[in-house]
């Protein structure tokens, strides 16, 4: 079986302020995605529930649940490194209608797919 790393970091002001990675497997559940581990870090040590003027960095474009969390709390922008082609955010009309011009929110997928596959 081939695992692959996900991981999220979340950056404010120039500043890493939360770090995670995926622990579904770890914890025997599906919602403990990375992006969700990282606004739970993020949002104890902000000291709120919101992340404004922050960014996620991801290493795969986020699912639909963790695409609407990042609505929820408020995140600036989303950048990620690879498509998700079975369950990312993207794949749904409506979430293309809503991300990644709503609001404030917008995302960038950087081309980074061929490099992370070699590094992980």
């Amino acid at each position: 079986m081939k695992m692959r790393f996900r991981g999220a970091v979340i950056a404010w002001n120039n500043q890493v302020i939360a770090r995670a990675h995926n622990l579904t497997e770890t914890l025997n559940d599906v919602t403990a995605h990375a992006e969700m581990q990282a606004f739970t870090a993020a949002a104890n040590t902000s000291g709120g529930k919101y992340l404004t003027n922050c960014t996620l960095y991801v290493t795969l474009e986020p699912c639909v649940m963790c695409a609407g969390a990042s609505n929820w709390i408020q995140i600036d922008r989303i950048v990620y490194g690879a498509d998700d082609e079975k369950r990312g955010f993207t794949l749904l009309k409506e979430s293309r209608a809503s991300y990644p011009d709503h609001g404030n929110k917008r995302c960038f997928k950087k081309r980074m797919q061929q490099p992370a596959e070699r590094i992980f």
